[in-house]
């Protein structure tokens, strides 16, 4: 057994977890100094670690529970972009949040505060609604349906508030001290602008 080989079987039999090369990996700031990636093995820290870099002396019951809650405001927040504030993103979600892809005026919360008001500008009535929560260590993973009636221009299509839209969206968001800190997402958008278009 090459030394490759005796550190992977050492770190499995200690209880850790190993992405094998080729296998997708969202950046994660609870890497182990331990990683190899020349071996193509990048071991992680145990769920008890990621937990205490959440909210400490919680137990995972209850951390999986204020993680699913501070998930929703988010949605809460999209749902209501004419409302709600800067300091609303900021009680909830870190200052230099990170999305990806990043919205069309930049990430940051003072920048998806101007992407949501002017979402909300051209789609008054827009909804997210959560339909499933998926969490994982400090990673939760979101299937939503987004639904409204834009009036003006939707991704280059001209609407007039007569038709209404109902897709699908993934996101994935890490949590961090109980606050949002980055997103990745998709959204049917391309669905959207089907359902608008004139039959």
């Amino acid at each position: 057994m090459n030394n490759s080989n005796r550190r992977f079987t050492q770190w499995l039999s200690r209880g850790g977890l190993a992405v094998i090369a080729g296998a997708s990996l969202l950046t994660s700031p609870v890497l182990s100094a331990e990683t190899d990636l020349g071996q193509g093995v990048i071991p992680l820290k145990s769920p008890a670690i990621i937990q205490r870099a959440i909210s400490p002396n919680l137990s995972p019951t209850n951390q999986e529970q204020i993680i699913k809650a501070t998930v929703k405001k988010f949605y809460h927040a999209l749902s209501n972009g004419g409302t709600v504030s800067l300091d609303d993103l900021n009680s909830f979600m870190a200052a230099d949040w990170q999305s990806t892809p990043a919205p069309a005026g930049g990430s940051s919360t003072t920048k998806l505060l101007k992407s949501m008001q002017a979402f909300n500008r051209l789609i008054p009535d827009l909804s997210w609604e959560p339909q499933e929560m998926l969490v994982d260590g400090n990673r939760v993973i979101v299937r939503s349906i987004a639904s409204g009636t834009p009036e003006g221009n939707f991704f280059g299509l001209s609407t007039d508030g007569t038709k209404s839209f109902r897709i699908m969206t993934i996101d994935i968001h890490t949590v961090e001290q109980d606050k949002l800190t980055s997103a990745f997402h998709v959204e049917d958008w391309h669905g959207a602008i089907r359902q608008l278009s004139p039959q």
